[in-house]
């Protein structure tokens, strides 16, 4: 029995991190309706998105790992161009 609780425990985690993500996704929709209709305005400005990367790249591969994942990435090889600026943040109207 201790197996299928184990199961249904995973079951159940997978279950709601899918639920955070499509939750993410919902709210990702919704800012693109009120950016299109003025709502909600974006602020611009310089992002460390390498820095953003690591914290991502971190989290995914312990994610990754319990799941027995091999997970990599490459290093920017952007022609000795560091990374772009990027999109960061939003302010409402």
């Amino acid at each position: 029995m201790r197996g299928r609780s184990r199961d249904l425990a995973n079951a159940f985690r997978g279950a709601r991190a899918g639920a955070r993500r499509l939750l993410r996704l919902v709210g990702d929709l919704l800012d693109l309706g009120r950016l299109a209709c003025g709502r909600l305005t974006l602020r611009v400005g310089e992002h460390d998105l390498v820095a953003q990367l690591r914290q991502e790249l971190e989290a995914a591969s312990q994610q990754a790992r319990v799941r027995e994942i091999g997970l990599h990435a490459n290093r920017w090889r952007g022609r000795g161009q560091p990374l772009p600026t990027v999109v960061s943040g939003h302010d409402q109207a």
